[in-house]
This record gives C-alpha cells, structure tokens and sequence, in this order.
C-alpha cells in the first residue's frame, strides 16, 4: 500500500508544479522579456512515480540576436528619424526661404538698373541685402541649436547606456551565485533588448547563464559582474577628441558604431548636419563674395569704385593643433577664391619630410611637398599659411575653411549711395617689349559688365603682360598673376572679369596691354543689371538659387532617407519580436491546453489516493 500512496503523492506533486509552471506563464503573458517556463519530468528510479527533473525556461539564442540586432538597426534609424526630420524648419520654402531672399535682391538690382538715380529704390537693395544676411544667420542659429540639441541627446544616451550595463552586471553577480536562475534571466533578456536599442553590441555568452557585452570596436562594457563606464568626449568639439570613451581604455569607443540610438546619433551630427553646415557656409561665402566682386567691378552714381555689400563671410581661421603636437608651428587657412572653394574639412600631417594636406571630404591628398612650398600655395581657393614657429615629425593639424560663415554674414554698406551701380568702360592701350610702336593689335570686347575688378598694382591702371611659359608658348598674365592661354586672331575670355579679348599681329614676350578703366556715366545702371543675375557661384556652374535648392534637397533627402529606413527596420524588429515569441514567448492557447492537461492528471492522482485509502480502510477491518 505505500507503494500506493508513493506513486500517488508524487504524481500529486509533479501535477501540482505543473499547474503552478502554467499559472506562472499565464500570469505573465504580457510580461516584456518574459521566457516561458516548462516543467520537465522523469521517472522515479525503480519506477515508483514521477520526479520533477527541472523547470525549463524557453529560450532560443539565434532568435535573442536576432531581436538584438534588429533593435539596435531600428534605434539608429528611429534616431535618425527623429534628428534629420528637424532639419525641414531650418530650410523653410516660400517666402521665408534663402532663395526667395535671393531672388528679391535680384529683382532690386533689376529694378535699381533702370532706375540708377532713385534713392528709395538703393535703400530697397540694402534692406533686402540685409534680409538676406538675416536668413543665412537664421539657417544657420537653428543648424547651431540642432548641433546643441543632438549633443545632449547623446550624453542622455549614454546615461542610459550605463544604467543598463550597471544592471548587467547586477544580474551577472546574481546569476553565477545561487539566485532565482530564470527570473534573472528574464530581466537579463529585457536588458540586453533595451541596451540593444540604445547601442550596437556584441555579447559573448557564458554557460552559467552570465553575458559579456562588447562594443563594436571591441571594448568591454560589462565583462562578468563588472561594468566599465562609457562616457563622452569631455574636450568639447576638439575634432582629435575621441566621440566615446570607455573607462580604462584609451581608444575611440565610436569606431564601428553605426547601430543604436546613438549610433545613429553620432552618424546625424557628425555626418549629415556637418555636411549641410559645411555647404550652408559654402553657399554664404560664394553668394556675399560674387556680390562684393560685383560692387569693387562698377562705380557709384559719384564715380568713385565700389565698396564691399556684405562682410563677415570670408574671414581667416587657425589650424588646430592635435594635443601633443611636438613641433611650435602655428597654421593659418584663409578664403581667396570663392568660386573655387569646397564644402570641406582640412587635415594636415608632417612626415618629417613633407606637409601632406588632406581634403576629409573625399579623403584626396590636395598637397604632398615640403612645409616651404604650403606658403602661397592655392589649394581649392584656400592658402595655408604657416605663420610661425616650426613643424616637426608627428604633426597634426584640422582646419575647418569656412565654419561659421553664415553666422557671421551682415551688410557692411551703410549708405545707399555707395551701390555701384554703373558699370566700367575698358580701353586699351598697347606697349611693345622693344619699345618700338606696336606691331600687333588687341580688339576688347566689353560685357554688360565686369563680374569682378581687374587687379593692379601700385595704383597703377590695370595690365595685361605676354609671357612665355619656358616652350616658345606665350600666355596673357595679369597683375595678379593669372595666365591665360589664347590663340591669335581668336577671342579669349578673361575670367572672372568677363572680358573678351582678341590679339592679333606679330606677338612678343613682354609685349604689354594697360586696361583703363573708367565709369560708364553716372546713371548707367549696367552693373546692378549684373548684380541682378542669378550667376555660376562655384566652378561646378551652381548659382545661389542652385546652391540653396542642393541644401534643400540634401537636407529633405537624409529626412526621407532616415524616414524609410526606420519603417523598415521597424518591420523587421516586430518580425524579430515575434520569431522570439514563437521561440520562448507564452502562448495562450498551449498554456489553456496545459492546464487542462495537468488538471485532469491531478484530480486523477488525486482519485489513486482516493481508493488507495479505500483499500487500506478495507484492509484495517479485516485485520480488526
């Protein structure tokens, strides 16, 4: 009989638990990270009942990093989403927009050139010249607050980060002890699927449950029940600071980082607002420096030259030492030909031997010679300077050209009346190099209007000089030094002045052709007519309105771009999601079909003891 009574109270038990396992799945079928539980029975040595072996919590690995990499792709893309899609307010379209503020300045200087003597009519120019300044500072005061914005997005990140590594390693130091195994592995789960949506990760399980978390570039940030702190660059915008650190590790814990919420953050600040900064800056320098050309090109209702429109915009920067730079150099980069500019970050290293200077936008060598020959230099519209001190092997130095510029554009003309609004008549007059009369000729075609002042020297009239390029070739050079190929008896066209010119006869080296340069009339009107075009900015042949449309473009196209790319990261998340809940999820179904299950196998144990008790009653009264 107590074999009986043996085999029943175990089946009581088992019974029992499994009711117990069910109504725990149950209870917990909402229960983010919550892996279903499964009791698992043997039977008793000797075959006297059932044992419970273990309570299996359900879990499958190719399906937890699955859900883990999906989470950390649609962290990224949903950072993205929410960073990118802030940039439509700073690039308005309309009337409030740069390129409408562009196209009224153009349509004053329209106006201006038939009517050069009106006063209103200068003032109107001014007021939307400095309606145009006011857009570029605008654009460029909301850029700035996005920059800022995005910054404290990931330091916040990054206390979440920590948070959640610092309870990875909690929940490590309880898993290889003694604690409740699946419970901690519950709320381990959940925490790797929320770390996982803030960071890109590589974990390395153990087999006694514990996990190592690893950052793409491979620094630990929990190894065992041990956290490491990752923090921010705490050198502020230093472009040699590392992004990221990680406590006790000296590299940069950013590289590889493209998952995650912030790694998608570091991609949008880093990437696409500095790059739509780069050519926002571009655009002011190209757009305030083709208007001042214009303006030194013509002269007032008074006949006196031009004054610069607008300043601020082409201005000077330094080259920033990288720290523990061994040399005393101190470097300099300043704008001279806007047209040739590119929207651009610099990196300049000395080898010991020579300056190799780097354009980071496309990572191209523009320089590779000897720190002598950087002096003068022109290199896409930029001279580096080194300004004092000496270079030594190891040096590092960034140069950002053009940073702020938009910031910094205003209206330097205060007074209507300095408008250059006539344009300059050229003669010429020609000087052989033998000082004999000249035996060739030079037929001057002028435009409407000259697009930028021809250069002199010493206050001389400007001149035109025949030099030989070392072949038996000869070549025009201005005062500036631009040469200029020609063939004889065929117009050249000198730019950016916009003249056209032909030379023709017996041609000589040093042969000489002086530009006088004088004021059409006092109510010409021929260089606000010039000032009035929507002309080629840059060599690539954009415009102002062009180059506002491009910004436009980029910037609602990294908006749209990051907008799918989050639409489909988050479908393929909620399929991850629910691969995971097919795999470990508690299904309502089973559970009810369980439960049924494991009541009648109850009530049936229950019904062996029943009449076990029966039979052992009937024993004891026979006995009696």
């Amino acid at each position: 009989m107590s074999g009986l009574f043996g085999i029943a109270a175990s089946a009581l038990r088992a019974n029992q638990q499994g009711l117990s396992t069910v109504s725990q799945n149950i209870a917990n079928v909402n229960t983010e990270g919550y892996g279903r539980q499964k009791v698992q029975l043997s039977t008793s040595v000797g075959g006297g009942g059932v044992n419970v072996a273990q309570i299996e919590r359900s879990f499958n690995v190719w399906a937890e990093n699955a859900l883990g990499e999906a989470q950390s792709q649609f962290g990224a893309a949903s950072a993205k989403t929410d960073a990118l899609g802030r940039l439509e307010s700073a690039f308005p379209l309309g009337e409030g927009s740069l390129s409408s503020a562009f196209g009224r300045l153009q349509d004053a200087f329209s106006t201006l050139a038939t009517s050069p003597t009106v006063r209103g009519v200068k003032t109107t120019v001014l007021e939307e010249a400095r309606t145009v300044a006011s857009r570029f500072q605008s654009v460029d005061r909301q850029l700035t607050s996005l920059d800022r914005q995005l910054g404290t997005e990931i330091e916040s990140t990054v206390d979440r980060i920590n948070t959640l590594t610092g309870q990875l390693a909690e929940l490590n130091r309880g898993l290889s002890g003694t604690g409740d195994g699946a419970g901690l592995r519950d709320r381990q789960g959940k925490a790797l699927a929320d770390l996982a949506l803030e960071v890109g990760l590589r974990l390395n399980r153990q087999d006694d449950g514990t996990v190592d978390v690893f950052l793409p570039s491979g620094q630990a940030l929990v190894r065992g029940a041990e956290q490491f702190t990752l923090s921010t660059s705490s050198t502020g915008d230093s472009p040699f600071a590392n992004r990221l650190t990680v406590e006790g590790n000296p590299r940069d814990a950013a590289h590889g980082l493209s998952t995650g919420r912030l790694g998608g953050l570091l991609e949008a600040r880093a990437e696409t607002l500095a790059s739509l900064r780069r050519d926002l800056d571009r655009l002011a320098v190209g757009f305030s420096e083709q208007m001042n050309q214009g303006q030194r090109a013509g002269f007032t209702t008074n006949g006196n030259p031009g004054a610069d429109l607008f300043s601020g915009a082409l201005t000077p920067t330094l080259g920033l030492a990288a720290p523990g730079n061994p040399g005393t150099a101190a470097l300099s980069v300043e704008p001279v030909d806007a047209s040739a500019l590119r929207a651009s970050a610099y990196e300049l290293r000395f080898d010991g031997t020579n300056a190799v200077v780097t354009r980071l936008a496309d990572g191209e060598t523009v320089f590779n010679d000897i720190p002598g020959n950087l002096n003068g230099e022109l290199i896409d519209g930029l001279r580096f300077t080194v300004d004092s001190g000496a270079l030594a092997n190891g040096d590092r130095f960034r140069f950002e050209p053009l940073s702020g510029a938009a910031g910094r554009l205003q209206v330097a003309l205060k007074d209507p009346e300095g408008l250059a609004l006539n344009r300059a008549t050229v003669t010429t007059s020609l000087t052989a190099a033998d000082g004999n009369p000249p035996v060739f000729s030079a037929a001057l075609t002028s435009p409407v209007a000259l697009g930028a002042p021809l250069p002199s020297t010493g206050g001389n009239p400007p001149e035109l000089t025949l030099v030989d390029d070392g072949t038996g070739t000869l070549l025009l050079e201005d005062d500036a030094g631009n040469r200029f190929a020609f063939t004889a008896g065929e117009p050249v066209t000198l730019e950016p002045y916009g003249l056209e010119l032909t030379l023709s006869g017996t041609l000589a080296d040093g042969d000489s052709i002086t530009l006088n340069v004088s004021s059409a009339g006092a109510a010409d009107g021929g260089q606000a007519l010039r000032l009035s075009l929507d002309e080629p900015l840059f060599d690539d042949g954009a415009t102002a309105v062009d180059g506002y449309a491009e910004l436009l473009g980029s910037a609602a196209g990294a908006a749209s771009r990051a907008e799918l790319e989050r639409e489909a990261t988050e479908l393929s998340r909620l399929d991850a999601i629910a691969f995971r809940d097919s795999q470990a999820g508690v299904n309502l179904d089973e559970e009810a079909a369980d439960l049924l299950r494991y009541q009648q196998a109850y009530q049936a144990a229950a019904r062996v003891v029943s009449v076990a008790d029966t039979i052992f009653q009937s024993v004891l009264s026979v006995v009696r």
